[in-house]
């Protein structure tokens, strides 16, 4: 069966139109919703990208701060090595005083009375075939109760790390305050410079101890 429209043909026209200005406008909408969603998308991207510049630049500083930190501890910790250097250059490999004298006091028995210690030592400057050693001499004075003492003394002293090529100049029998003493006096060469850890290693100021 076929359709017959009964209006006028004015009206169908205008019918037509109206169609595809509503498919018009209905495609511009669309058009401008997808721009909008697109411009919307990239301004997001754009804020993004800008803050992670941000906090990117920020990080740089930052580095940039502790490395002129860093730098400057550098020139410190560089200071510091001149200065040690310079420091052993004038001291030379000279012996551990405290040490030494702390080993002495701790190996004398209770019998014996020092009248005084001499020391002398010549630092090298390295530059010589010993590597820096020098050379000194300790001289030890005093008096003991009795001759056993003090050779039993020198035996510890023969004993202690820096010291060598001891040897007991005299022990000569005498008085003290009235009572008979022996008077002695003991030399020794001095090792050049030993670090303090390998002289408690090696026994040093613990066995005499526990001597």
């Amino acid at each position: 069966m076929k359709n017959i429209s009964l209006l006028p043909p004015e009206i169908r026209v205008k019918e037509k139109k109206w169609v595809k200005q509503r498919l018009f406008i209905f495609v511009s909408v669309a058009v401008m919703a997808i721009v909008l969603v697109v411009y919307l998308s990239l301004l997001f991207m754009t804020a993004t990208v800008r803050s992670q510049a941000s906090s990117l630049e920020r990080q740089r500083q930052d580095i940039e701060a502790q490395v002129d930190e860093l730098e400057h501890y550098a020139e410190m910790q560089e200071r510091a090595e001149e200065a040690e250097a310079t420091l052993q250059l004038a001291l030379g490999n000279s012996p551990p005083w405290d040490f030494l004298l702390t080993e002495l006091g701790v190996s004398m028995p209770g019998e014996i009375w020092l009248s005084d210690i001499n020391a002398s030592f010549e630092g090298s400057d390295g530059d010589d075939e010993d590597n820096g050693a020098g050379e000194g001499e300790i001289t030890i004075r005093g008096w003991g109760k009795r001759h056993e003492v003090v050779a039993s003394w020198l035996q510890k002293i023969e004993e202690l790390d820096g010291l060598y090529d001891v040897r007991c100049q005299f022990s000569t029998e005498t008085a003290w305050d009235g009572n008979p003493a022996y008077q002695f006096e003991i030399q020794a060469n001095l090792e050049s410079g030993q670090p303090l850890e390998q002289m408690q290693e090696g026994g040093g100021l613990n066995e005499l101890a526990r001597n």
